[in-house]
């Protein structure tokens, strides 16, 4: 039990850690003189922006998320339909 509340306590994001800065560095490439015409031709600053939230993303997530209070049921009742 210890083990599953290590991991539902840690509010890293490592696929967005492993995956944002390849989209950083595809963006800062597109901007740099010399890029293909296909790639700087993308740019724009809603792509820009992205690239800045990003690039300062700390890859933390909120620990839990609040949903709108609703009745609970039971799990059978839940699922059969």
């Amino acid at each position: 039990m210890a083990d599953m509340e290590r991991m539902q306590a840690d509010v890293n994001q490592l696929e967005g850690k492993r995956l944002a800065g390849y989209f950083v560095d595809a963006v800062n490439n597109a901007g740099m003189g010399g890029a293909p015409v296909e790639l700087s031709s993308l740019l724009n600053a809603t792509v820009t922006d992205a690239r800045d939230r990003l690039a300062a993303w700390t890859y933390q997530h909120a620990r839990r998320v609040r949903h709108a209070r609703r009745p609970r049921r039971a799990d059978a009742a839940a699922t059969d339909r």
